[in-house]
């Protein structure tokens, strides 16, 4: 019956038109009636779902290796970027931790005549400050300063999470001097080197 029907002459009849031939249903002024001429092969394909649109066609292998390649680019630089800038903001807390350090320091000389290494009493100073013996975890301080040269000058070192060391010589003659150096015994000849312009 159904090859019949399709190898006539009669015209293949969509759905919504035999719906409204069956239903007496007539357009209104608004609707306009359209009339889709379908052949049986098209009716097949149809229910087939084989329905392609013009010549759309999906992407290539190459065109999505090319898009893959940009995106890879782009977020290697992105990465590069964000890591770089990263190291500078921990840099730069670790710089201002150590210079709030010295400023707390100096208070201390100023009221006692002499520089303290005392984690307890330099936390009492400046609670938001943390002080060790050896730079760990990264991002506390450690003082150096030499028994007898309590009341000249106090070295500050802090490490950085990268593993970066930076450091500030404060003494009453000298004024500060900084360095990127590890914790070294605080004395005129470990510090000689160290530069009087900030990092």
């Amino acid at each position: 019956m159904w090859r019949s029907s399709l190898s006539s002459s009669r015209r293949y009849e969509p759905r919504y038109e035999r719906h409204r031939r069956v239903t007496n249903e007539q357009p209104d002024e608004t609707t306009e009636r359209i009339k889709v001429t379908v052949t049986p092969t098209d009716a097949i394909s149809l229910m087939n779902n084989d329905v392609s649109v013009g010549d759309e066609q999906g992407f290539s292998l190459v065109e999505l290796m090319i898009v893959l390649l940009v995106l890879s680019v782009l977020m290697g630089i992105g990465l590069v970027s964000y890591s770089r800038m990263t190291r500078i903001a921990d840099h730069t807390g670790t710089q201002l931790d150590l210079l709030t350090a010295v400023k707390v320091q100096a208070l201390q000389h100023l009221e006692t005549g002499e520089f303290t290494t005392d984690v307890h009493q330099l936390f009492d100073l400046e609670p938001n400050l943390r002080y060790s013996d050896a730079g760990e975890p990264p991002g506390t301080l450690v003082v150096s300063s030499e028994s007898g040269r309590r009341d000249i000058d106090v070295c500050v070192f802090s490490k950085t999470t990268n593993g970066d060391w930076f450091a500030i010589y404060h003494s009453v003659d000298a004024g500060d001097s900084y360095s990127e150096s590890a914790p070294v015994q605080c004395t005129e000849a470990n510090t000689a080197s160290w530069s009087k312009d900030p990092w």
